[in-house]
């Protein structure tokens, strides 16, 4: 009996030991694909920073910024332009709109005042 307990004992161990090295083995694994990934990121970000130090060498941000604002300047004083052109162009169809509805009544008061003559 005893035996068979020193056994099973035995038995448990080994796989305690089997798990062990499994758990040693993936815990390793892990470390190195941190590593890596890690690795990785400080390549990513050194080349992003050296992407957006060339870029600010060839046009600073402010130097942008202050381009877009000028562009939206441009284009606000375009669109307020279109607006005028607009509304004069309103304003000389209602005119014209005048002028022919006058001349369409001359003929109509002429023939009323002969009328009444």
């Amino acid at each position: 009996m005893e035996r068979v307990v020193f056994a099973k004992l035995e038995g448990l161990r080994e796989l305690i030991d089997e798990r062990d090295a499994k758990y040693t083995e993936r815990a390793h694994s892990s470390e190195k694909a941190i590593e890596k990934a890690e690795h990785a990121q400080g390549q990513y970000n050194q080349t992003h920073n050296d992407l957006l130090r060339k870029m600010d060498e060839q046009m600073p941000r402010k130097e942008i910024e202050a381009r877009f604002t000028a562009m939206e300047e441009k284009i606000d004083n375009l669109q307020g332009g279109n607006q005028l052109r607009t509304g004069r162009d309103h304003g000389i169809s209602l005119v014209w709109g005048i002028i022919i509805a006058v001349i369409a009544s001359v003929p109509g008061l002429v023939a009323f005042v002969s009328m009444i003559k």
